[in-house]
């Protein structure tokens, strides 16, 4: 498992990007514009919850997610989905199973940040990820 974690870090990391592990309170994962990947220092290193987040984090700045003033830009609930997206394919091509409470919890803030701004012309997808079979409803 080690070695695969390396090789996804290699493989993933950014250019130019630094990896830290620090304690949060709040988050899981977090980019900055000055180059860094943070992972929680909460999150087991050799779990697959700490692979997801640092890919999924990966995913933000592979998708060019701009970030202004230190903050995300853009459609939140889009720029989360896709960088959930790229973490996904990214374990999958692992072969390493995505824990359930992980995607519950992805899941779960993509729905918040819809709610927090609707917006009618939300991309179907987006809708199918966060609300799955009822998404209809939320359209």
């Amino acid at each position: 498992m080690k070695k695969l974690f390396a090789d996804a870090i290699k493989q993933h990391r950014p250019v130019g990007y630094k990896l830290r592990h620090t304690r949060m309170k709040s988050l899981d994962g977090l980019v900055t514009f000055e180059r860094s990947i943070t992972i929680n220092a909460e999150l087991d290193r050799q779990s697959p919850d700490w692979l997801f987040v640092f890919l999924h984090e990966c995913g933000h700045v592979h998708s060019k997610h701009c970030v202004q003033d230190g903050k995300l830009v853009g459609d939140r609930a889009q720029e989360e989905y896709e960088a959930d997206q790229y973490a996904i394919k990214a374990m999958r091509d692992y072969g390493v199973a995505i824990p359930r409470d992980r995607m519950a919890h992805q899941k779960k803030q993509v729905r918040d940040l819809i709610e927090a701004a609707p917006d009618d012309n939300r991309d179907e997808a987006v809708l199918r990820y966060a609300y799955g079979r009822n998404w209809r409803k939320h359209r």
